[in-house]
């Protein structure tokens, strides 16, 4: 199953901690396809969403970059803030802010996606 159990016991043999953890399907660990290289932490935005969320407190200083919007660079040199809805294998699914109704662009055409978090999401 893709359920796991993990208990600790102290040295005497009394339960200390239990948690169960729960592995999700292969096709939503990662939002970046592959190939994965370099230093990546696909669950970077899930993290920051909570630290934003429910006001944090981090106990060093650190600068967490945020926009409202994905950035989508073109291969023309456009620019168009969205909201990424799907990377495919042949193309993206985006809603462009203002607009209404998802749209379709050829990866082809796309020569960056990056994260309202400031992450690199394509290539």
């Amino acid at each position: 199953t893709n359920r796991k159990e993990i208990w600790e016991f102290d040295h005497r043999g009394q339960e200390v901690s239990h948690v169960a953890l729960v592995k999700p399907p292969a096709d939503q660990l990662y939002k970046t396809p592959p190939p994965r290289y370099g230093n990546r932490l696909d669950e970077i935005s899930i993290i920051l969403e909570e630290i934003r969320e429910k006001d944090l407190t981090v106990p060093f200083d650190v600068f967490i970059p945020k926009t409202d919007y994905d950035l989508m660079v073109l291969t023309n040199g456009d620019s168009l803030l969205i909201h990424l809805i799907e990377l495919g294998n042949q193309r993206v699914t985006f809603i462009l802010i203002g607009e209404k109704g998802e749209l379709t662009m050829p990866k082809f055409r796309v020569k960056s996606i990056t994260s309202k978090y400031g992450e690199r999401i394509f290539p």
